[in-house]
């Protein structure tokens, strides 16, 4: 999933290439051959032949959880990423607020007087739809503090960190009470979705649908199968506490010990961006976001000691009149 978010199919390739994984010719895969493994249902354990999907008797290399958390970072930041690049960090991450284009950035270099050469970096407005645009430049620096600040906006403080792992595990300790009952549970999903195949089967052969609904409806039972098997394998293996521990890594993502750290990194700056925000855009040399789930439950929360008591049914977002970055943030 990180590695999705963080590198281009490029860096993807060359990482693989360094575990091994070549060409038959021995040389480095192509960025279509990586394309095409991220998609390919065959290493969750299901192929797609004749235009229908069926479930595989071989063993799966992935989990399906990882896959669908594979896709959803892949169809949002693939062309991002693409166009991130070593030197000008922050490129594809935001748009103009006021017509809509690309930020792109310009590095510039001047040798002064004294022999030192200096270099800045400026983001600006590509101004591509060729509409009037009155936005200027960004320095670098200005925009990588103006997102260190948001990400602090929403961090964790220590206090309240230790007692969010703290009921962590408290839920680690319930959860192993119910192992037994969650794989009895999917234990009967299962059978039920083997009988709903059977049936499809008949409706097929007795004329009741075509081949068209047949097969996309066969499709959604056999992804519904492997996901309740993976969980099954995940419970055999882990127990129920499979699920507590993304939200162990959110958390110690948002502790804000971490995002000081993370600040002072312009790559891990945009890597938190890119995963939590959302719609970032620039006006004015200032940076305007929303925030994906889970991060808008931090950017509307209101702290209390019982940070897991179950939300307002009508939330409303914690204004910061003074915090330009926090005006688009989102609403659930």
């Amino acid at each position: 999933m990180y590695l999705t978010n963080r590198y281009s199919l490029n860096d993807l390739a060359h990482e693989v290439f360094k575990l091994g994984l070549t060409k038959r010719s021995g040389k480095i895969l192509s960025r279509s051959q990586m394309a095409n493994m991220l998609v390919d249902p065959f290493y969750y354990g299901a192929f797609k032949w004749g235009g229908e999907f069926y479930q595989g008797t071989h063993k799966p290399a992935i989990s399906k959880k990882l896959y669908d958390n594979v896709q959803r970072l892949y169809s949002s930041r693939s062309r991002m990423v693409s166009r991130w690049g070593k030197d000008k960090i922050f490129c594809g991450l935001l748009r103009c607020n006021e017509c809509g284009c690309s930020i792109t950035a310009e590095r510039h270099t001047r040798q002064m007087k004294n022999g030192n050469v200096h270099t800045w970096v400026y983001y600006r407005c590509t101004k591509k739809k060729g509409v009037p645009c009155s936005q200027g430049y960004v320095r670098e620096e200005n925009l990588a503090e103006q997102l260190k600040q948001g990400a602090l906006s929403i961090a964790l403080p220590d206090e309240m960190v230790v007692k969010m792992l703290g009921q962590i595990e408290h839920w680690e300790m319930e959860e192993e009470s119910r192992v037994s009952e969650h794989s009895l549970d999917l234990r009967k999903e299962s059978k039920e979705i083997e009988v709903k195949l059977s049936r499809l089967n008949d409706l097929l052969v007795d004329g009741e649908i075509d081949r068209e609904e047949y097969s996309s409806r066969k499709k959604n039972l056999v992804h519904e199968k492997i996901s309740v098997e993976s969980q099954m394998k995940a419970i055999a293996s882990e127990g129920v506490m499979y699920w507590l521990e993304p939200l162990k890594e959110f958390i110690n993502a948002v502790w804000e010990r971490n995002l000081k750290t993370a600040g002072d990194d312009f790559k891990k700056l945009r890597d938190f961006f890119a995963e939590g925000g959302s719609n970032l855009r620039i006006e004015s040399r200032k940076v305007l976001l929303d925030w994906n789930l889970p991060h808008s439950l931090l950017a509307e929360r209101v702290i209390c000691t019982e940070w897991w008591r179950r939300r307002d049914s009508n939330p409303r977002p914690v204004r910061h009149p003074n915090k330009p970055l926090l005006q688009g943030y989102s609403r659930l």
